[in-house]
């Protein structure tokens, strides 16, 4: 070679984006448990890549931190409590199976299954999963139906005196009593505003 020659370096080949699995194809799907070393925390996750989810979990437990990190692991209390624990250290993942799932609602249901059956088999274990995997249609209406009985029950007390079931708050504001209210409120700023006009015009007046 000699100077002046030009020198062509071949572009490192780029890794093929693994295809994502479409919904009703089949894919095999592992379920693990993370536990931290000297405590009773548990999580219970589901993945199609246990390597590469071992990966996400170390990660976003470093970047928890990070101050400076923009990330929703800072507000996660698994990675939160892994880090006061002592770090990644603490940790051991495990797989606890691996089957075929057709679609992610088959996979949240298994990863329910084995929430609900370690929680059964470990009365002391504290699950850190921050939501339910999967929650069902009757028992998403049960759980919606009674949050919704729960705060129309609850009572609240308007501007206007009066106390009333936050259910009732539409009939209330269509009462006579909180009507004459704002009536009076109305003529109040009304009187406010015209005795704050005629000072003003008396102290300009020649």
């Amino acid at each position: 070679m000699e100077a002046g020659d030009v020198i062509i370096q071949d572009k490192p080949k780029r890794k093929t984006p693994v295809p994502k699995k479409k919904e009703g194809e089949e894919r095999t799907v592992v379920i693990y448990k993370l536990e931290i070393a000297g405590t009773n925390f548990l999580y219970v996750g589901h993945t199609e890549n246990f390597k590469q989810r071992v990966d996400n979990h170390r990660t976003a437990c470093k970047a928890n931190l990070d101050p400076s990190a923009l990330n929703t692991s800072k507000n996660s209390p698994l990675y939160i409590e892994i880090n006061k624990q002592g770090g990644w250290t603490k940790v051991t993942m495990t797989p606890v199976e691996e089957f075929v799932s057709k679609n992610k609602v088959q996979s949240r249901i298994r990863e329910q299954y084995w929430i609900d059956k370690i929680q059964v088999a470990r009365r002391d274990a504290v699950m850190m999963n921050s939501c339910s995997a999967y929650v069902s249609p009757e028992q998403y209406r049960e759980e919606k139906n009674a949050k919704s009985l729960e705060r129309s029950s609850k009572k609240m007390t308007c501007p206007c005196g009066v106390e009333h079931r936050v259910g009732d708050k539409s009939r209330h504001l269509k009462s006579a009593k909180h009507i004459a209210w704002e009536k009076a409120k109305d003529q109040e700023f009304v009187n406010r505003l015209e005795n704050e006009m005629n000072k003003i015009i008396e102290n300009n007046l020649p």
